[in-house]
């Protein structure tokens, strides 16, 4: 109830209507889910080529885990 009060103050305030102030909601929910993504995919990446780099290293110096 209470929250529902808070969303009516703060469109009132900003002077949009309903669908305005939920588009925009759903706006920033999008952006942070989509800066999410890409932090993860940043992340595999980093990881990937890490990876990468020690396969070579290990490649090149002929030393071999056996």
């Amino acid at each position: 109830m209470n929250q529902e009060l808070e969303r009516w103050q703060m469109r009132e305030v900003c002077g949009m209507t309903l669908d305005d102030y939920d588009e925009e909601i759903n706006r920033r929910l999008r952006r942070r889910l989509w800066r999410a993504v890409g932090e993860v995919v940043g992340s595999l990446g980093v990881i990937a080529i890490v990876a990468a780099l020690i396969w070579l290293c290990c490649a090149v110096s002929g030393y071999h885990f056996e």
